[in-house]
């Protein structure tokens, strides 16, 4: 991948071949993997290497996984480059990309953990693209951290508009709210394994509503199968 990366070549194959190392990268156990992942990951020379700073940035937590997260955040560079493009917005309808690609380095930090990925999750709830939010309530969920709370219910919600913002169609609409709430009720099992208390409460009344809901059976059972899981 590093020497694909040195090439620079824009060309289709080349492109191709750059997202497949990435995903092979992340299926080993070797940290050494990491440095070549964070520079496929930050580099955009050209509109052609988005699809493979994604595809970095999702091998990146699939590596971080397997080599154990504690090991991982003794990279400072990945940290540092996951921070950054947290960070990376923009608001250009030709440069919409970024905003998926900071919604995807949420999932990551989620991964990694470490208070400062913690605490820029936090932030992240309040962005204004909607997967980078829930992306890192889903991650905050993944350590018990009671700041996932709020997007939480909000993923939880059938009701809520902007959990759909920006579908075109009604399929669309319904397909984006399934694949939320679903997550949503996982993360919320992950959650129960860190913390209980008053904000867990909050998450099971959400899971209890939507049992009585007009949702698809299948995401009223997966509510109801957590809820039995965790009481």
């Amino acid at each position: 991948l590093e020497k694909e990366l040195e090439n620079g070549s824009f060309d289709p194959a080349r492109i191709r071949l750059r997202i497949f190392l990435s995903h092979c990268l992340g299926e080993f156990r070797l940290p050494t993997n990491i440095p070549t992942l964070v520079k496929a990951a930050t580099l955009e020379r050209d509109l052609a290497e988005v699809d493979v700073r994604l595809a970095a940035l999702e091998s990146l937590a699939k590596l971080t996984q397997n080599v154990g997260p504690e090991k991982a955040r003794g990279d400072a560079d990945l940290l540092d480059a996951l921070l950054s493009i947290s960070q990376l917005r923009e608001d250009s309808p030709t440069l919409q990309h970024r905003n998926e690609i900071r919604s995807v380095a949420a999932y990551t930090l989620g991964v990694l953990g470490g208070p400062q990925a913690l605490d820029r999750l936090a932030q992240m709830t309040l962005d204004s693209y909607t997967n980078s939010r829930f992306n890192a309530a889903t991650g905050l969920a993944r350590h018990g951290d009671p700041r996932a709370v709020h997007v939480l219910l909000q993923m939880l919600n059938p009701d809520d508009p902007m959990v759909v913002a920006g579908e075109k169609t009604a399929e669309a609409r319904t397909n984006k709210r399934s694949l939320v709430m679903r997550n949503g009720i996982r993360a919320v099992e992950i959650f129960s394994q860190k913390r209980t208390g008053k904000e867990l409460e909050e998450l099971l009344l959400a899971l209890e509503h939507i049992e009585s809901t007009e949702l698809p059976v299948a995401i009223k059972l997966q509510a109801k199968e957590t809820l039995l899981k965790i009481r």
